[in-house]
């Protein structure tokens, strides 16, 4: 079943898109939810958990970018539908399923879910491998595959997200906020300072205090409160590893 969630500021524009998804007569469609109203869609779209959002690119107040980054991890697919079509770069560099042009026809939905059901047709896994981090950038947020993380350090306010190409992003969230996200059993906070993916252990030593050396060779240390429950869950990590 594609849950499906439609937020669009402009009453009419809401009414069509609902007709139209209902008009496609799919059974594995069901319309969740929708709002004209930003602020009330946040906190319905975190309680329904969609598998889709259509959702207006200009708001007052907010656009559909912005929307976005005030989400810690994105775990819909997203389908941009907005009659200013400069902004179809953003959506595309947003990672973007699909991008619409007002007026919005029938055969743009049947298009769309076209394109969700053969992005998901290819990777059947709805499980953290498909879950993304929404890491705040200039032009409104960046996603970012939770796998390609390697480790995160935190510090005051702010967290650096250090990825597995080599590149570090810096993002005005604490490793608290991240750490919600982030969870067992592929993730594991070693210290106060610092969260890595257990799948980027290169070496890990219970001696010295204990530490893990990671893929890019960074050593970081290992909090002794947490030695023991580091130890049992990396060893939990490798033997489900072992037996998939």
């Amino acid at each position: 079943m594609i849950r499906v969630f439609a937020l669009d500021d402009e009453a009419p524009g809401l009414k069509n898109l609902i007709n139209l998804i209902q008009r496609l007569g799919e059974s594995d469609v069901e319309i969740v939810g929708q709002s004209s109203s930003p602020l009330q869609a946040r906190a319905e779209v975190e309680r329904l958990k969609p598998d889709l959002l259509f959702l207006d690119v200009q708001m007052p107040g907010i656009t559909g970018l912005e929307f976005l980054s005030t989400f810690v991890t994105i775990q819909f697919e997203v389908v941009f539908v907005t009659a200013h079509e400069e902004y179809a770069l953003q959506a595309i560099k947003a990672g973007a399923l699909d991008y619409i042009l007002k007026p919005v026809s029938l055969d743009d939905v049947r298009q769309a879910f076209s394109k969700y059901r053969k992005k998901h047709s290819e990777n059947h896994q709805h499980s953290e491998d498909s879950q993304r981090l929404a890491l705040p950038s200039k032009i409104g947020y960046r996603l970012v595959p939770i796998t390609e993380i390697r480790h995160v350090k935190g510090e005051d306010n702010y967290s650096t997200v250090h990825l597995a190409s080599g590149e570090n992003i810096m993002i005005s969230r604490t490793l608290k906020d991240v750490e919600e996200k982030l969870k067992p059993p592929r993730f594991f906070r070693i210290h106060k300072s610092h969260m890595i993916n257990l799948s980027e252990v290169r070496e890990y030593s219970l001696h010295d205090g204990g530490f893990v050396v990671m893929n890019d060779g960074e050593r970081l240390d290992i909090s002794r409160r947490r030695l023991a429950e580091f130890r049992e869950m990396m060893e939990q990590f490798l033997l489900g590893n072992r037996t998939r």
